[in-house]
């Protein structure tokens, strides 16, 4: 028996390690070469496996939720890694072992960058903003909620954080003056000829993304 996970039993762990095989309809799967810490719900996971104070094993499974457990992605012969809670199960001899199990209530930070670039050219200021403050609503709710977990294998929970903030007020205040130049407009009443106008030339400046 891995002796060595039951110091951690009940925690939330960060982990790494080589996928090597899965059983179950791939809702079991074995990580080899591992390397498993205590997470302190912030750190890059790239980056707080580098250090050290935890543990190297043999190997370990790595299992679904049961509220969700769904078949994973095949990545055999990779290096993987993620987060999650050291649990107990029994085997079918009767004998106790001990597994990370991925908590139902997860999200991860690189897909939902990935999802606010993909959707970045087809939605309007105001939608981004949405986006935005609903990507913040979630890191809050990582900070009150210890069921609710968000983790970030490149990106700090604080990093993304910061981020949003920062773009949210960016586009906040891009909308807002849009929003008072088109009221100025209306005030003046018509539109001239723009074929009277001669507009300076302008160094086109391309849109803000990740």
């Amino acid at each position: 028996m891995r002796t060595t996970l039951a110091d951690y039993r009940g925690k939330l762990v960060a982990w790494t390690g080589w996928e090597t095989s899965q059983r179950h309809n791939r809702t079991w799967i074995c990580i080899a070469k591992a390397y498993v810490i205590p997470w302190d719900r912030n750190a890059a996971i790239q980056k707080i496996v580098k250090e050290k104070g935890g543990i190297h094993l043999h190997h370990f499974w790595l299992t679904g939720d049961k509220k969700t457990n769904t078949p994973q992605p095949i990545r055999l012969y990779n290096k993987v890694g993620g987060v999650g809670v050291v649990r107990t199960y029994m085997r079918k001899d009767g004998s106790i072992d001990y597994t990370l199990k991925m908590p139902s209530n997860m999200w991860s930070i690189e897909d939902f960058i990935d999802l606010y670039n993909d959707e970045y050219k087809q939605t309007t200021p105001k939608q981004k903003i949405q986006r935005l403050a609903e990507g913040l609503k979630n890191i809050k709710k990582h900070e009150t909620d210890n069921n609710h977990i968000l983790y970030g294998l490149t990106r700090s929970v604080k990093s993304l954080k910061k981020e949003l903030e920062e773009e949210k007020k960016f586009i906040e205040n891009s909308v807002e003056a849009t929003d008072k130049a088109l009221k100025t407009v209306k005030m003046n009443g018509k539109c001239k000829n723009l074929n009277l106008i001669q507009f300076p030339k302008r160094k086109s400046t391309k849109s803000k993304s990740f």
